[in-house]
C-alpha cells in the first residue's frame, strides 16, 4: 500500500479532527507569483493588449489549485465534526477536485453542486502543468491538448495573432490573463460552496459560517489586488510600455 493510500485511509478513520489549516499559505505564496507575473509585463517580453507571457503565471496556478484542493480538504474534516459517521464525507478527500467540490454539500445533507465548467478547465491546465507529458506533432499549432482548446477559444493562451504562425502549447500556458482568470473562477467557485455550506440546517450551517467563510473570503480574494487583464493599459501608460502585437489573443 502506498503511503498516500496509509495517510488517506488514517484521516478517513480517524474520529479526531485536527482544525488545522494549510491553505492560507499556499493561497499567499500563489498571489506573490501572481504579483511577480504582472511585474514581467515590464522586462523584454511578448505583450498583447491584456496579457503577456511570464513564467511565473504557470507557478501561481499550480499554488492555487493546490491551495484550493488543501482548503475543500479542510472542509472536510471542520464539516466532518456534525456527522455521526464522519467517514461518509472524509472519504471525499481522496477524490478529485472537482469531486469534492460538487459533493461536499451533498454528504452534509443538501444538494449536489452543479458541475462547473471553468473549474474543471482551471483543473485541467493543473493537471497539464503538475503532470506535464511531452507530446508529438509536425507542427506547432496542431498540438494544444483537447481540454485547453475552449482556453484558446475564449482568448485566454497566448497566441501570435497570425496565420501560420504561433506559440508552442506549453509557451501558450505562460499567459497573465489565463493566470489572472484561473484565480477568478477559483473565486467564484469558493464563493458558491460557502452558499451551499451556508444554507444547510445547523450544525454545519454555524461551522461554516464561524470557522470555514471567514478566513476563506478573504484569502482566495487577495489575488484582487494585482492589475486585472482589462487595465492593462494603464499599466502599460504607467511604465512607457509598448504593446508586442496589437491583434494577438490574451
Amino acid at each position: 500500500m502506498s503511503s498516500r493510500r496509509e495517510r488517506l485511509d488514517e484521516f478517513v478513520e480517524s474520529r479526531a479532527h485536527g482544525g488545522q489549516s494549510f491553505s492560507g499559505g499556499l493561497l499567499v505564496c500563489g498571489v506573490q507569483l501572481l504579483a511577480s507575473a504582472l511585474e514581467d509585463r515590464r522586462r523584454e517580453v511578448y505583450r498583447t493588449p491584456h496579457s503577456h507571457h511570464t513564467n511565473h503565471a504557470v507557478g501561481s496556478i499550480l499554488l492555487l489549485t493546490a491551495a484550493l484542493e488543501a482548503w475543500l480538504n479542510e472542509v472536510i474534516d471542520y464539516t466532518s465534526r456534525v456527522l455521526t459517521s464522519p467517514e461518509d464525507i472524509r472519504e471525499l478527500a481522496g477524490r478529485p477536485i472537482l469531486d469534492k467540490f460538487c459533493e461536499v454539500p451533498q454528504r452534509l445533507g443538501g444538494a449536489r453542486l452543479p458541475d462547473d465548467a471553468d473549474l474543471e478547465s482551471v483543473t485541467s491546465v493543473r493537471n497539464e502543468i503538475a503532470h506535464f507529458l511531452p507530446r508529438g506533432s509536425t507542427q506547432w499549432s496542431d498540438d494544444l491538448p483537447s481540454a485547453l482548446q475552449p482556453l484558446q477559444r475564449a482568448g485566454l493562451l497566448i497566441t501570435s495573432g497570425r496565420s501560420g504562425v504561433d506559440f508552442h502549447w506549453t509557451q501558450k500556458l505562460h499567459s497573465y490573463s489565463l493566470a489572472y482568470w484561473s484565480w477568478s473562477v477559483v473565486d467564484i467557485a469558493v464563493e458558491r460552496l460557502l452558499g451551499a455550506l451556508l444554507r444547510l440546517n445547523e450544525p454545519t450551517a454555524g461551522v461554516a459560517g464561524g470557522l470555514i467563510q471567514p478566513a476563506a473570503s478573504h484569502n482566495f480574494r487577495m489575488y484582487r489586488r494585482v492589475c486585472p487583464p482589462e487595465a492593462l493599459d494603464r499599466f502599460d501608460e504607467q511604465h512607457g510600455l509598448d504593446i508586442t502585437s496589437p491583434t494577438g489573443q490574451a
